[in-house]
């Protein structure tokens, strides 16, 4: 099977070696199916690829594994044929992980329109990458109820949101597409 709409660093391709995060991200999609209670497949235009693998949007107890993995910076959108159902909320969840330099979108150069370059991979014996600063959102997140008019941007509802740990309990992420308050700035 492959995955609608989006690619991930190679980790078993016949003529590559392993990418830098391939296997991370194999690890999450992994832990994502092993710990979940429902798996739902969603299709769309293409059923199969030239391969013949079956091609599908996958959900884990109603969330788009897709978006998660963007989100995280653990793939790119690509391979965008007819099937283009959610490709506008791809993309945000996309360059929620640009803006913050997470995973694959770490080291300028590393993700290509073709896929990924391994040179360009920055970690290594000659690359420290800064320590990640926390996030201190301006509301807490176990504080009273919060709803988007609160904010004063998406980021800042996002990083609200990501503090308040698994779940929703603001009910920020109308969609569960893991990307609230989309109509703000």
């Amino acid at each position: 099977m492959r995955y609608l709409l989006f690619d991930t660093p190679e980790t078993k391709h016949p003529e590559k070696a392993e990418q830098p995060l391939g296997h991370e991200a194999s690890n999450y999609v992994k832990q994502q199916l092993t710990k979940a209670d429902k798996i739902e497949l969603e299709f769309d235009v293409e059923k199969r690829d030239k391969y013949g693998r079956l091609l599908a949007y996958v959900y884990t107890d109603g969330k788009s594994l897709q978006i998660q993995m963007l989100k995280k910076g653990l793939a790119r959108v690509a391979y965008i044929y007819k099937s283009r159902r959610y490709l506008r909320k791809f993309q945000i969840a996309e360059q929620v992980a640009k803006n913050r330099k997470k995973g694959i979108w770490e080291c300028p150069g590393y993700v290509t329109g073709e896929g990924y370059n391994s040179e360009k991979w920055c970690k290594g014996e000659n690359y420290a990458m800064p320590e990640p600063q926390e996030v201190i959102p301006k509301y807490d997140p176990n504080g009273p109820d919060r709803d988007c008019s609160d904010f004063e941007t998406q980021k800042e509802a996002q990083d609200f949101f990501e503090a308040t740990g698994p779940g929703d309990p603001h009910g920020l992420d109308g969609n569960g597409d893991g990307i609230v308050c989309e109509q703000l700035p």
